[in-house]
């Protein structure tokens, strides 16, 4: 979901990157610190980054879906909310999220307010746009994070080498057993 979301802002131009707990911790902390660093506008990122991530001046929080632990939804919005600043949160509700939503205004104990979408938001802009890319970074593809269908757990391609660890790099020798 993260790289789908990506790949289409950078389609428009837009200077994004994305985390998820599909990266490895070594990924995810460079492209953090790429953000930090101003070298990507906007971060989209799963409840991977709703904890424990300290990233100053963040303006604005897009929800594209509620989290199904109220907790998580105080945690991703309180991203805006760092050493007394304030933000904006914007969450985006299906019916299917509706009970969450309900969850959520208990556990805060007042009503979120609450809008429709106009169909009209939800039409790509049109025009002809340079796509976003960073010279150090490969795009983000459907490869590069994936996920087992069977049982749902994160998978990373492994580099082409034939046969179980064997590297191009390395020989090979003759077997030989000793008798």
């Amino acid at each position: 979901m993260v790289s789908e979301i990506v790949i289409n802002l950078r389609n428009y131009g837009i200077a994004a990157t994305g985390i998820s707990s599909l990266l490895d911790q070594k990924k995810r902390i460079r492209l953090l610190k790429d953000f930090k660093l101003g070298k990507y506008r906007y971060m989209v990122a799963t409840d991977v980054a709703s904890r424990g991530i300290d990233i100053d001046n963040i303006n604005f929080v897009y929800n594209y879906d509620l989290p199904s632990d109220s907790e998580n939804y105080v945690h991703r919005i309180g991203r805006t909310a760092r050493a007394g600043r304030k933000g904006t949160s914007i969450s985006f509700c299906s019916e299917r999220d509706y009970s969450e939503l309900e969850k959520i205004e208990k556990l805060l104990g007042q009503k979120i307010a609450v809008m429709e979408v106009m169909e009209d938001y939800l039409i790509f802009p049109k025009g002809d746009y340079k796509q976003f890319t960073m010279a150090h970074e490969k795009e983000f593809s459907q490869s590069e994070e994936t996920q087992n269908p069977r049982n749902g757990k994160k998978h990373f391609p492994k580099p082409d080498h034939k046969g179980k660890g064997k590297f191009p790099h390395k020989k090979e020798k003759p077997y030989r057993k000793s008798i």
